[in-house]
């Protein structure tokens, strides 16, 4: 572990896709000196690198200026990943340069405690951890039939409803592993209890950033919506809706909720969601039911790369 001095707070949200962490890591912001950044991959990533292979801090450096979702911290006026590297410095206190001018780029004055809502945090805790000792980690786990309703529309992840069962099943068992690894300096939250602005909840959420109460937040977030995500972001800055934890009974069909609980009914059981189709009544798809599923998810498969090599290319 690189030794440091401890500067800033970190609290690194992970969780299934679709299922908040994003409108948590916003959350979080409107506490006074939290500065919530945009999805921030090349932090894991180049922890791992820097743990594994020794990468200095110049190619670090390097790596993170030429990374795509870097794109978002040049676009909020953040400068070059270089113009923070100093002799003697720690991979941690490069990355916290970086965060500080991210921070005061973004109107977040007297910075003490950032947030990365990466989703994918929840398999890279250990590696993190390495870096920054006193890290928090929240967990937060939704309805897997809200997430499938939400996930399988994008041009990216799983777009068909078996995928998006199995993909749900695999980052919440992930969330809660990775929770269990950080015993005390985790917290397991639910995306309902969220929008529902429960007392409890947002209590928590306060303790995080290092709030008495939630009495101190701001009404609004300063968190800034990258351009790449104002349509799936669309509502992080809005307030929160309950109503919204139970869309997925609009825009979901009866079959498939119906092969999600065949899939997955276990886990949202024992996670207190009530099912549709009482315990052990839901189909499986049959073997034509499976093959159509399967052609659809390779067509959506090539149509999600070449929108993504487009996004990457524009």
């Amino acid at each position: 572990m690189e030794a440091s001095r401890v500067n800033l707070q970190p609290i690194f949200v992970g969780g299934c896709d679709r299922s908040g962490t994003t409108f948590l890591g916003a959350t979080l912001a409107r506490f006074p000196g939290v500065v919530a950044l945009p999805e921030s991959q090349f932090i894991y990533e180049t922890a791992r690198m820097r743990l594994e292979d020794g990468i200095s801090l110049s190619d670090i450096a390097g790596y993170i200026s030429r990374h795509r979702r870097f794109a978002a911290w040049r676009d909020a006026g953040c400068a070059p990943a270089r113009h923070h590297l100093c002799a003697g410095q720690s991979y941690r206190d490069f990355l916290e340069a970086l965060i500080r001018d991210y921070a005061r780029a973004t109107g977040v004055e007297m910075v003490h405690a950032f947030v990365d809502h990466s989703p994918q945090n929840s398999f890279n805790l250990r590696k993190l951890r390495q870096i920054f000792s006193n890290l928090q980690f929240a967990h937060i786990i939704r309805d897997g039939r809200g997430v499938a309703a939400s996930l399988m529309p994008q041009d990216w992840g799983p777009n068909d409803i078996l995928e998006t069962a199995e993909y749900w099943e695999l980052n919440v068992a992930a969330g809660f592993a990775a929770a269990d690894f950080m015993q005390d300096a985790a917290r397991n939250l639910r995306f309902e209890a969220l929008i529902g602005e429960d007392a409890e909840t947002l209590n928590v959420i306060a303790k995080l950033a290092g709030a008495a109460s939630f009495d101190t937040a701001y009404d609004n977030t300063s968190y800034c919506v990258p351009s790449y995500a104002g349509a799936t972001h669309a509502l992080v800055d809005k307030k929160p809706s309950p109503e919204r934890s139970m869309a997925w009974r609009a825009r979901l069909s009866e079959r498939q909720v119906e092969l999600f609980e065949n899939a997955a009914g276990a886990l949202l059981e024992a996670l207190g969601y009530t099912l549709v189709f009482p315990r052990g009544s839901a189909r499986k798809p049959g073997r034509a039911e499976r093959a159509s599923i399967m052609v659809k998810r390779w067509f959506a498969y090539r149509r999600n790369r070449r929108r993504m090599r487009a996004r990457i290319t524009a």
